[in-house]
C-alpha cells in the first residue's frame, strides 16, 4: 500500500514539493500526495492547496508522511505540528539559503522535533549533523520538454545563456566579466514558461559562480534536460555524488575557469 503524503509550508519555492508530489502521484496512479501552502505558487498546480490541512494531517496514519516544504520558515512548521499533532512520520526539506545560514539551529530543531529523515539540496549535505539521516536532492525537470542538443551550422553562432533568479547569489557579475568577449544572453525577470522558451535551443548554459554557495541550481538541472552543455560552480555538491550519479557539468571555480571552459566548448 502506497503511503499518503502531505507537504506543508507557507511557500513552496521553485515548486519543488509540487514536482515531487506530481512524481509520487504518477508512480501511484492516484492522488496520494498533496501540497498545502498558505501562499499558492504563482504558476498553480493540481497538487496545491488541500482544504483544512490540520484535519488532513490528523487522518494520516503512522505509515504515512508529513513533509515540510523547506521554505525556511521553521517557526511556521513547528506551530503547524503543535496544532495538527499528526500521527504520521515527519520529514523535512532543506533547500536554500535559510539552512545554509542557520544550519546549526535547523539541525538542532530537526532533532528536537524527532524528524525521521531530511531531504536536502546537494550542496547542503555537508552541513547536516546529528543522527538524522539526510538524503541529497538535485531537483526535477519533469515538466521540461526533453531536447536534443541543438545543431550548429558551419560558421553559425553558439548561443550562451545565463538565467539568474538573483544576480548576487548566482555570481552574475563574475560570469559576465569572465565572458565579456562573448555574447551572453541573460534570461531574467520573466515568467517560468517564458524562461524555458527563451533558454530553448541554447548550446551552453552558465549556471552560477558564487563561491560561498557552490550549488547545483534548478535552472541548471532544467538546462541539462534541454540538451545544453553546463558550466557551473557546484563545488559543495561533491558529497552528494556518492549517492547519486555526478551530472555532466564543467566544474569551474574562478572567472578564468569560466572563460577557459566556455572557450573550449565554443571551439
Amino acid at each position: 500500500m502506497i503511503p499518503l503524503v502531505l507537504f506543508v509550508g507557507r511557500y513552496d519555492w521553485a515548486a519543488l514539493s509540487n514536482r515531487t508530489a506530481r512524481a509520487i502521484n504518477a508512480l501511484a496512479g492516484d492522488m496520494v500526495a498533496r501540497v498545502y501552502t498558505e501562499h499558492r505558487h504563482p504558476f498553480g498546480y493540481l497538487e496545491d492547496s488541500v482544504a483544512d490541512p490540520e484535519t488532513f494531517a490528523r487522518r494520516l496514519g503512522p505509515q504515512d508522511w508529513l513533509i515540510w516544504t523547506g521554505d525556511g520558515d521553521y517557526d511556521w512548521f513547528e506551530s503547524f505540528l503543535r496544532r495538527a499533532q499528526p500521527s504520521a512520520q515527519v520529514a523535512v526539506r532543506h533547500c536554500g539559503s535559510a539552512f545554509r545560514g542557520r544550519a546549526y539551529d535547523f539541525n538542532a530543531r530537526d532533532e528536537r522535533l524527532g524528524v525521521t529523515c531530511r531531504i536536502v539540496s546537494a550542496d547542503l549535505l555537508r552541513l547536516c549533523t546529528g543522527p538524522i539521516r539526510a538524503f541529497p536532492h538535485v531537483g526535477s525537470s519533469d515538466d521540461i520538454q526533453i531536447e536534443d542538443p541543438s545543431p550548429i551550422a558551419p560558421g553559425g553562432k553558439v548561443r550562451i545563456v545565463h538565467c539568474p533568479s538573483d544576480r548576487k547569489t548566482k555570481g552574475t557579475a563574475t560570469i559576465l566579466e569572465a565572458l565579456r568577449m562573448f555574447d551572453v544572453e541573460v534570461v531574467e525577470k520573466v515568467s517560468y514558461p517564458e524562461a524555458i522558451r527563451l533558454r530553448s535551443g541554447a548550446h551552453i548554459f552558465v549556471g552560477q559562480a558564487e563561491p560561498t554557495i557552490g550549488a547545483l541550481g534548478l535552472s541548471t538541472v532544467e538546462a541539462m534536460a534541454q540538451g545544453q552543455a553546463i558550466v557551473s560552480d557546484a563545488r559543495y555538491c561533491e558529497m552528494a555524488w556518492a549517492w547519486i550519479p555526478k551530472p555532466p557539468i564543467a566544474q569551474v571555480y574562478t572567472a578564468e575557469d569560466i572563460r577557459r571552459e566556455v572557450k573550449r566548448l565554443v571551439e
